[in-house]
């Protein structure tokens, strides 16, 4: 049986700060066994699939959006790549108005 652990990037992660992610170890020992990061905190361990979902559908819509620019944002110049944006916008649009069962799988 899988072990599911839900992740939020502190304020370490800079502009990914809030944001939600979940995953799957083979069992609570094999995740104990992870290295400890400053940049990512667990805040659910040993919940099921939907509990996953419903976690990290609760982060902020502003950490989603840092999250978005940052990825939109060249590293080299600083400046937003607008067609990126946009790419990146309408996936986070996609994945808020999706019913979780389906976003879960994106």
């Amino acid at each position: 049986m899988s072990y599911i652990v839900v992740f939020e990037y502190t304020e370490v992660a800079g502009e990914y700060r809030g944001c939600r992610y979940w995953t799957l170890f083979d069992s609570k020992e094999e995740f104990e066994l992870q290295d400890p990061s400053d940049d990512i905190l667990p805040i659910g361990e040993g919940i099921t699939e939907e509990e996953a979902i419903s976690l990290c559908l609760q982060a902020s819509i502003g950490s989603m959006i840092r999250a978005v620019q940052a990825e939109s944002t060249n590293p080299s110049t600083g400046r937003v790549d607008e067609k990126i944006l946009d790419i990146n916008i309408r996936q986070l649009a996609w994945v808020l108005a999706t019913p979780p069962h389906r976003a879960a799988r994106f």
